[in-house]
């Protein structure tokens, strides 16, 4: 490893070769020798060294007091101090401007090696502490939500733009004030103020939620209704440290649900007053079908987009240097934002399904490989708990079958999911053997075997239904909304068969289901199946121009940052015209494509590109960036001209993929 560039500065002649031999001899490089605080200065912005050996006292109007000043306003580089004088006033002076370290004329070799090692390093750290302490400000302010943290006291120390946004004071004026002078609540109905979640929460050490419809009133007074949660921070040791409040405006949410209520309330009234008229029956209740797919698309896009940017902030945060506490905090935060999208995921499969808009698409595939390969998912969650995790797959399955591989694994995951979540010791089984087959057909059972809490017998009648837990209690262990196992039967359905359960309460629990699928035979070629185990195997695409488009300014930061670590060169626009204007001045590998902006969409950019492609042109790729995941999407996507589709929030492996799927191998670009 090369050793730093050290810059001397020293006025006199004989002890200036003398420093520069020994730092040579140390290994360093001395990118030059000055004897002035002028050319000191001239010379380190110019050279930009990685550590500078100053003189206090130099021959002319600048010292070297005042020259690491200058040079520290313009560089953050280290200064180490050379005098021949250790009074009180030098030492006072010298202070002021920040030096790393003081050495006092004579001094030894080994004390001169000692001093500059210390002083480099502890540069490092703390320009990687700057670093991360950038990281997660940007991933704190990109957050979609308000956050006003506190100390142990419960005074403000930190607000994030929402927050200053909604409450109407900014960070500056905040701090330092009672948390309840910045944060005012009311409750709704009796307009009384209620008790303040994050005094609960400090002195309860638990994460607290507002119990009834609560209003915040703004420093203008302005009313606007939120949705609240409030959480200790502790060190750890288990201290408690401060306290977290975490808050959205839920006004635009509570207009949409006042129209599903008035759609509700007319369907009562007709069938109060005997009027009832199938057409506007069916018109009405259409319309409320599409109101709530409409709220349900709008949430998804809204929440998915801030997700993309919170996600995609936290993974390029986990690649930098961090202490544990703040891996610790960004851990939390990726963890807590998959399970969000997990469960907006498992409202819209739901959806989907009552509405029979969700399609199984059959391939050919192993399923005892899938097994395998979804086991290995819980293998890290098992092991962690102390639990055997154990497969009995019969012998004589078939190698190859045809049906749904990506809904089937859906259910399994649930099952194996739900399995480890509930059990604490012993074991957690899967079991595959085939029921009945002849030519074409066969169906499979796949039984996932615990030896956990049990589910008691009342609840084992409802486990199935929509929005039901197995413990409903205000002390459950484990969240949750309640609609996994409703999904899985749903799919299982789909799929010609169907699911159970027997279980003790305490002794475990057996859950079976049953698919129809097709045999595939010998001589027919089976599709690989995606594994969600795995990574991106294909290489970064170094050297890909690529053309971003997208208007949001953190997902914009996201993907460039991405494309970086890719090793991707990059253009970055905010709207379709912007990309337009881009394209014709120069040529792109590829561009990422955002659907919704304001000007001209993506859908209304790619098709103008294409018309300007002409016959026997390379066509550039197009992929689209969307938080919208309805059917029919991706079909609309295509029709417009684009190429292909990335769903928010995406990580990198994701984004690596792609661009290898359409740029092929390192070096290989289409340009």
């Amino acid at each position: 490893m090369a050793k730093a560039n050290v810059m001397v500065v020293e006025d006199e002649g004989l002890i200036a070769l003398s420093i520069q031999r020994t730092l040579r001899n140390l290994g360093y490089a001395v990118p030059a020798v000055v004897a002035s605080g002028e050319e000191a200065v001239r010379q380190a912005l110019a050279l930009r060294p990685d550590l500078v050996l100053m003189d206090i006292m130099l021959e002319g109007d600048m010292d070297g007091i005042t020259a690491a000043t200058q040079i520290q306003a313009s560089l953050d580089v280290p200064v180490v101090y050379l005098t021949a004088y250790s009074d009180d006033h030098t030492l006072a002076r010298a202070k002021v401007s920040g030096p790393f370290a003081y050495l006092v004329k004579p001094f030894e070799e080994a004390n001169l090696r000692a001093t500059l090692e210390m002083a480099l390093y502890r540069h490092g750290m703390e320009r990687r502490l700057k670093e991360s302490e950038h990281w997660l400000a940007t991933t704190l302010n990109s957050i979609g939500d308000a956050v006003i943290a506190t100390d142990a006291q419960g005074v403000v120390t930190f607000l994030n733009p929402q927050a200053e946004r909604l409450t109407g004071w900014s960070r500056q004026e905040a701090a330092g004030k009672p948390v309840a002078d910045v944060f005012r609540i009311m409750d709704e109905a009796m307009r009384t103020p209620p008790a303040n979640p994050l005094d609960r929460a400090l002195e309860t050490g638990a994460v607290t939620d507002l119990v009834n419809p609560t209003l915040l009133v703004t420093r203008n007074g302005e009313e606007r209704p939120i949705d609240d949660s409030a959480a200790p921070i502790r060190d750890e040791q288990g201290n408690k440290m401060g306290g977290v409040l975490v808050f959205r405006d839920v006004t635009e949410r509570r207009r949409i649900e006042e129209e599903l209520r008035h759609y509700r309330d007319y369907l009562e009234d007709l069938v109060e007053q005997r009027t009832w008229d199938l057409q506007q029956a069916k018109a009405v209740a259409e319309a409320a079908s599409q109101a709530k797919s409409e709220f349900l698309a709008t949430m998804s896009h809204e929440i998915r987009t801030p997700l993309n940017g919170v996600l995609g902030m936290v993974e390029l945060l986990l690649g930098t240097p961090l202490n544990h506490e703040q891996r610790r905090y960004a851990s939390i935060l990726a963890q807590s934002g998959r399970t969000l999208l997990g469960l907006i995921d498992e409202i819209l499969d739901f959806s989907k399904i009552e509405a029979g808009k969700l399609d199984l698409r059959p391939v050919d595939f192993d399923l005892r490989e899938m097994l395998e390969e979804t086991a290995a998912l819980f293998d890290e969650r098992a092991r962690a708990k102390g639990l055997r995790l154990r497969m009995e797959l019969a012998p004589d399955f078939p190698a190859r079958v045809r049906g749904d591989p990506i809904r089937l694994r859906q259910v399994v995951v649930n099952l194996l999911g739900n399995a480890i979540k509930f059990t604490d010791a012993g074991e957690v089984a899967i079991h595959l053997r085939a029921l009945e087959r002849d030519a074409a057909t066969l169906i499979a059972r796949i039984d996932v075997t615990d030896t956990g809490i049990g589910i008691a017998p009342k609840a084992q009648a409802r486990i199935f239904q929509s929005f039901v837990q197995a413990d409903g209690s205000a002390t459950r262990r484990h969240g949750g909304v309640g609609l996994g196992l409703a999904i899985s039967r749903r799919l299982v359905r789909l799929m010609g068969g169907d699911i159970n359960v027997e279980s003790v309460s305490k002794r475990g629990s057996r859950f079976w289901f049953t698919v129809r699928l097709a045999t595939v035979g010998a001589n027919e070629q089976v599709a690989p199946l995606p594994s969600p185990a795995s990574r991106a195997d294909a290489p970064p695409t170094f050297g890909a121009k690529v053309l971003v488009v997208e208007d949001n300014a953190v997902n914009q930061a996201v993907a460039i940052a991405m494309l970086e670590l890719l090793g991707c060169q990059f253009t970055a626009v905010e709207d379709g015209q912007k990309a337009l204007a881009a394209l014709d001045r120069q040529r792109f590998d590829l561009v990422l494509m955002d659907c919704y902006m304001p000007i001209m969409d993506g859908f209304e950019t790619t098709a103008e590109l294409r018309r300007r492609e002409a016959p026997g042109q390379r066509r550039t790729p197009v992929v689209a960036l969307t938080a919208n995941v309805d059917k029919g999407f991706r079909e609309r996507c295509v029709a417009a001209g684009m190429d292909d589709y990335l769903s928010k929030p995406f990580s990198r492996e994701q984004l690596a993929e792609t661009l290898a799927r359409w740029l092929g191998p390192v070096g290989k670009t289409g340009g």
